[in-house]
């Protein structure tokens, strides 16, 4: 059995060269195209480096920033937190009620120290006792002036009050 000399038929020579030429074609085709996309790829990749150590340098600048102002805030204490004592509470044997409305009638003219820097307060402590020495507080009809015997200042402020009933 013998293969039939297509091969020598001219028409099947055109084919055979179209598939060739049209293999040829499509592969310089894909080739450009692969070539084109890979060098889009190559330059995404490299802009995106370039900014992943630009931001690395922003953030290394902010976390100097961020540590020396921590360092600074270290000096600087500030006041968190106000608590107030009675020194005659078991003397006037007053209830929690009246206690707790004294404390609250104090926090709410003396709030505005809480976050303030010590050495700001230190400054105006005459005017925190007179704030506090020249109210008059009333409750269920009794008026009560408060006298400051002790003041502790630290991140917390500590009042040691007297009461006295008028």
């Amino acid at each position: 059995m013998r293969i039939p000399p297509f091969y020598l038929k001219q028409s099947w020579q055109r084919l055979l060269a179209g598939f060739f030429i049209g293999f040829l074609a499509g592969f310089l085709v894909f080739l450009f195209m692969y070539g084109h996309v890979q060098d889009k790829q190559v330059q995404l990749i490299m802009e995106q480096q370039a900014k992943i150590k630009q931001l690395e340098r922003e953030k290394e600048i902010w976390q100097k920033d961020y540590e020396k102002l921590n360092e600074e805030n270290k000096k600087k204490l500030i006041i968190e937190e106000i608590n107030i004592y009675f020194t005659n509470e078991k003397k006037l044997m007053l209830n929690e009620f009246t206690k707790f409305n004294l404390q609250q009638a104090i926090k709410e003219d003396i709030n505005t120290i809480i976050k303030k820097d010590i050495e700001t307060v230190a400054e105006n402590v005459k005017l925190l006792i007179n704030t506090i020495e020249n109210k008059t507080i009333t409750l269920e009809e009794q008026n009560y002036r408060l006298k400051v015997e002790q003041l502790h200042l630290f991140t917390r402020l500590d009042l040691y009050l007297k009461i006295e009933i008028q």
